[in-house]
This record gives C-alpha cells, sequence and structure tokens, in this order.
C-alpha cells in the first residue's frame, strides 16, 4: 500500500492550537511517562511477580496509549518519541539484564540489544530523510514481510511479532528467579515457549535486520538522487 500521513502529523488536524504545556498533559503523553516509569520500577524490584505486574503492564499500555491519541484528537510529534523511546529502553534494559543473569549467552544479547537498536534508528532517520513523519511508513521499495508488519490495517502481524519478542525475553527473565525456576520442568511453559514465543522472537530479529538494511539503501538512494555531477565544461 502507498503510504500516507503519520496519525502524529499535526499538520492536518483540525483542532484548535494546543499550547506546550497541554501537549505536555496530553493523556497519551500521561501514559507514556507511565509507561516509562513503570518499566523502571520493574528493573529495580526483587520480586518476580512484582516485575512481572509492572513490565507487562507497561506493554499493554503500549497498545492503550495509540488508542488514546486517536480517539482523543491528541496525536503528538512528544508522544510518539515517547513511544519509541519507552520500547526501546524497556526491551534494552530487559536484555541487559538477562546478560547479567545469564552470562554464557552474552553474545546472544549483546547482538540482539545492537540490533534492536541501530535498525530501529537507522529507519527513524532515513523516515525523516525522506520527509515522512513516522517510521512505519511503507516506500515501494520496502519487501513483502516489513509492509505486512508496518501496515495498519493488519496490526495483528506487528501485535504478534512484539508480544512473541517481549514474551520471550519477559518469560527467561521471570524463570531465572529463584522461585520460579520450577516453571522450566512444566510441559505446556516448555511447548508455548519453544513452539511460539521462540519462533516470534526469530522471526522479529529477521525483521530488525531487514529494516536496518532498507534504511541504509534508502540513506544512500536518497543521496545519490540529489548528487550533483562535476562539470564538463571544454576549455576554448
Amino acid at each position: 500500500p502507498s503510504h500516507t500521513k503519520s496519525s502524529f502529523d499535526l499538520s492536518h488536524q483540525t483542532m484548535p492550537k494546543p499550547t506546550r504545556n497541554q501537549v505536555f498533559l496530553y493523556v497519551p503523553n500521561l501514559i507514556g511517562y507511565a509507561r516509562f516509569s513503570l518499566t523502571v520500577f520493574s528493573y529495580l524490584t526483587s520480586s518476580a511477580n512484582l516485575f512481572l505486574v509492572c513490565y507487562t503492564l507497561s506493554f499493554v499500555l503500549d497498545a492503550i496509549d495509540g488508542i488514546a491519541a486517536r480517539r482523543l484528537n491528541q496525536c503528538s510529534r512528544l508522544g510518539a518519541l515517547l513511544d519509541m523511546v519507552t520500547d526501546r529502553i524497556s526491551t534494552m534494559g530487559l536484555v541487559m539484564l538477562l546478560a547479567v543473569r545469564m552470562p554464557h549467552l552474552m553474545p546472544l544479547w549483546l547482538f540482539a540489544n545492537i540490533l534492536d537498536f541501530v535498525s530501529h534508528w537507522s529507519r527513524m532517520y532515513s523516515s525523516f530523510m525522506l520527509g515522512e513523519s513516522s517510521h512505519k511508513f511503507t516506500p515501494k521499495n520496502q519487501h513483502w514481510l516489513l509492509t505486512l508488519y508496518y501496515d495498519m490495517d493488519r496490526r495483528w502481524f506487528m501485535m504478534l511479532c512484539c508480544i512473541g519478542n517481549e514474551l520471550f525475553y519477559i518469560w527467561l527473565y521471570y524463570c531465572g528467579f529463584e522461585s520460579k525456576q520450577w516453571l522450566w520442568g512444566n510441559v505446556l511453559v516448555q511447548m508455548v515457549f519453544w513452539g511460539f514465543v521462540t519462533p516470534f522472537w526469530a522471526l522479529k530479529q529477521l525483521l530488525n535486520a531487514m529494516q536496518l538494511h532498507l534504511s541504509w539503501v534508502s540513506v544512500v538512494d536518497q543521496e545519490l538522487s540529489v548528487w550533483k555531477e562535476p562539470s564538463t565544461k571544454r576549455l576554448s
């Protein structure tokens, strides 16, 4: 599908121009502050159950803030920035905790963290270079899998990938608490983790790698499109 204006592009909104403080106090932005606080608190607690509640609630609020922004006509670029920053901090922080708890898998956690951060930052940078106000646009040269992932009319695919990715990290960290290690002996838990969660986590890493490659291609193509050839005038 052809790309359209982002939902937080303020140029098309018909509401009266808000003040700076009003934007800071938009309901979806307040939800963003709450998400950030819940995420940080979940890292600091030594309680497995409290970690699970706080981190999961932050993840669920990720869907609610977008709904609130559209329903209340309170879409903003600050909200989009908060959403992206909180998403990256949530995943990166949890992966860092896993690296401490499971140092024998340090190369895997390091690779996953770098890929997640660099791919999303590159996507955002290339989007703004092309004049887009959101990284969720769908350029014509984009692979069909990425187009499906960012298709706002088929959010179920993005939702499954994100849920699988987050559950992968949440479950490993949660079951790492001494009081919860018995869960690994549960056959149903093993089936869900290896049969559903892990494949979607792997797919999310593939999508990150694809969007990283596409972003770099877009940056180079954009530079070449405005390249000025040197003058070839002959000397008389």
